[in-house]
């Protein structure tokens, strides 16, 4: 039992080592991943106080988590993709198509939301103007 011991020992820490720190996160996910990144820095440049207060490894750490990953994974995937420069191009382009796409869904819902004040806005003018002729009647 003695011996037994220290041979599990040693057999769990040569597996432990043997396996690296972190996961590799799926293509589809790391563009995401990668995407929510940039808006995460766009955010905390647009706000510019919370810029100072925020340690960013502590933003991106959140978006990790939202995906089921951590940052362990994330460096573990970059360092997995940048050996294969042509993927993480690609992951990189899809990751700015993403953006774009997102970018023009959130214009089109501005869009939307300015026609719908403006036909409120409209309503309620005609709706004033009905009530300002009853009165005179």
């Amino acid at each position: 039992m003695k011996k037994l011991l220290p041979i599990l020992f040693a057999l769990l820490l040569a597996v432990s080592c043997s396996q690296s720190a972190g996961r590799v996160i799926p293509e589809g996910t790391f563009v995401k991943i990668y995407a929510d990144m940039v808006l995460a820095d766009r955010w905390l440049y647009m706000n510019s106080e919370s810029m100072a207060k925020a340690d960013t490894s502590m933003v991106y750490e959140a978006v990790f988590n939202r995906y089921g990953y951590t940052t362990q994974d994330y460096l573990e995937s970059v360092q997995y993709y940048i050996n294969k420069p042509d993927k993480f191009s690609f992951l990189v382009t899809k990751a700015k198509d993403r953006l774009k796409n997102k970018s023009k869904e959130y214009s089109d819902l501005q869009k939307k939301a300015e026609e719908k004040e403006a036909a409120e806005k409209k309503l309620a003018e005609q709706a004033d103007s009905l009530k300002l002729k009853k009165q005179d009647d």
